[in-house]
């Protein structure tokens, strides 16, 4: 699993309700997890579930199904993690 760090910062008035969360980095280096700490406590942690499936799933090595796939199996992932789960990957998270 690629190492990853999380924040939580404001987004954009202007995505709300559209992203909740993002992922990036480079495959092999460091992820980035945001999250937009102006949702509420439990749609940050909905949020948090759904960016560390992707990580878990691998999902940013390279991949050439569709982004509605690849969003659906992180869906499905972030659905029957647990909090136990989740919080084990915080622990994780860098710095």
């Amino acid at each position: 699993m690629q190492n990853f760090r999380i924040k939580y910062k404001p987004f954009p008035a202007d995505v709300h309700g559209i992203i909740g969360g993002v992922t990036g980095g480079k495959p092999g280096g460091m992820l980035t997890v945001l999250i937009d700490s102006t949702l509420s406590e439990a749609e940050q942690k909905k949020t948090l579930k759904h960016e560390l499936a992707h990580i878990i799933l691998n999902h940013f090595e390279l991949d050439d199904r569709d982004i509605e796939e690849i969003e659906a199996e992180a869906d499905a992932k972030a659905a029957i993690m647990t909090d136990a789960e989740m919080e084990a990957l915080v622990k994780m998270a860098s710095a």
